[in-house]
Formats: structure tokens, C-alpha cells, sequence
């Protein structure tokens, strides 16, 4: 065989080899779109202490594609939007958040007559800033430990009667965050990630305030979250 021919049989050989290593998960330059923790099951420990009062509050939650906002949920388990860019091979920097509002309405009718009010209007975010390294053991399978600091911050408006003013609820939590995740992409472009997640409670604060029964709250609380969790992204 010539030096031409030779020659193109290596080209052969090694374009397939270097536009594969482009596509593989971790790469750097690549910018991964994530949805984190679409669905899961998560332990939650809450601790809250009022004056000398301790108390301490459990519950399991499992999700699929979504959380509410309400008091029986996990603190971190909801569903977020997330992006990491690769800034060399492996070596990930990026962040998640978390959006959800609602409101609501009551009407009452008796006879001709009708009345409606409003009803609690709620909204909350979670903002999780984070650093990763993707381990690739095989070229579609890998493990891509993450972690950071998890703000969460959740409130709560309803509307008083006859003039009075209205009552609020509202929490925030800072917790470090780890997740250890194992990264599988069947085809190019799109990776499952799923593992096991801690989210390891720092700090928080729990206020209501309810004019017309005059009994205002404050007191620091703890949430922590073991879970596991699964999502997917896409990189390009």
C-alpha cells in the first residue's frame, strides 16, 4: 500500500473516533441543559425551634414532575430547570432554579345573591448554584458527582375580611446541596442522570402574620432531604 492510501485509512480510522470524543458527555466546551429531579422519592427531616419549644417533623415525598407549595411537601424536591458548562474536560460550572405561582378564588352563592373572594395567592423559587465533574467510565456511561448551596424561599398572601389586613406565611431555607449521580446517554446529545441526593440543612426561618388574630410567629428552622432523583439532559 502507498503512503495516499495509508494515509487515508488512518483518516478513516481516527475521524470517527475524534467526532465521537466531541459528542461524549463531559467534553469541554460542551453546555449542558438539564430538567433536575422530574421524579423521586425524598426523606425530609424539619427542625424548628420557637423559645425553649424544639420540635421536629418527617415525611416522605414522592414525585412525578411535580411538588406544591404546601406545608406536607419536601423543601427540595420540586422540579427545576438547570444548565452546566463544561470549562475543560470533565470539570463542570453551573446552576438550577425553580419557579411556581398560583392564585385562587372562593364564590359563594345563596339565592340571587353572590359573593367572592380571593383566596391565598402563593410563590415560590429555589436557586441552586453548583460545580460538577463528570467521570465517563465507558463513552455512554459515566458518573457526574455535583454540589453547591440550595436557596429556597416560599410565601404565602391572604386577603383580609371587611377591611382587615391581610395574613401572610412565609419560609426560607439554605442548605448544602450534594448529588451523586450516574450519567447514561443511549444516544447521542441526551444523557439520564439519576442517583442518590443530600440536601443537608443549614439554615431558615418560618414567619406568619395574621393581624386580625394577633398572633405573629417567628422561629428558625432546619429542612434536610435524602432522596433519589432522576432527570435528563441535553449537551451540545
Amino acid at each position: 500500500m502507498n503512503k495516499l492510501g495509508s494515509l487515508v485509512v488512518f483518516g478513516a480510522l481516527l475521524v470517527p473516533q475524534t467526532v465521537f470524543a466531541q459528542d461524549r458527555f463531559g467534553s469541554a466546551g460542551q453546555f449542558a441543559i438539564s430538567a433536575d429531579r422530574l421524579t423521586g422519592i425524598s426523606h425530609t427531616t424539619i427542625k424548628s425551634e420557637l423559645g425553649a419549644v424544639e420540635r421536629t417533623d418527617s415525611l416522605t415525598t414522592i414525585t412525578l414532575f411535580t411538588n406544591t407549595l404546601g406545608d406536607r411537601t419536601s423543601v427540595y424536591s420540586a422540579p427545576r430547570l438547570g444548565g452546566d458548562y463544561f470549562v475543560i474536560d470533565g470539570l463542570s460550572l453551573g446552576a438550577a432554579i425553580g419557579i411556581v405561582h398560583n392564585t385562587s378564588s372562593r364564590e359563594m352563592a345563596q339565592g340571587n345573591d353572590s359573593i367572592e373572594t380571593d383566596g391565598p395567592s402563593r410563590t415560590g423559587f429555589l436557586f441552586y448554584p453548583r460545580v460538577g465533574y463528570a467521570l465517563m467510565f465507558q463513552d455512554n456511561f459515566g458518573f457526574w458527582p455535583r454540589g453547591g448551596l440550595t436557596y429556597a424561599s416560599a410565601s404565602s398572601t391572604t386577603e383580609g375580611d371587611d377591611g382587615d389586613d391581610d395574613s401572610t406565611q412565609s419560609e426560607s431555607a439554605l442548605a448544602l446541596s450534594l448529588e451523586a449521580l450516574f450519567v447514561f446517554s443511549p444516544v447521542p446529545h441526551v444523557a439520564f442522570t439519576g442517583g442518590p441526593t443530600l440536601d443537608l440543612g443549614l439554615s431558615g426561618t418560618y414567619e406568619t402574620e395574621n393581624p386580625p388574630m394577633g398572633d405573629d410567629q417567628e422561629y428558625d428552622i432546619k429542612a434536610t432531604d435524602i432522596g433519589l432523583q432522576l432527570g435528563v439532559s441535553v449537551f451540545f
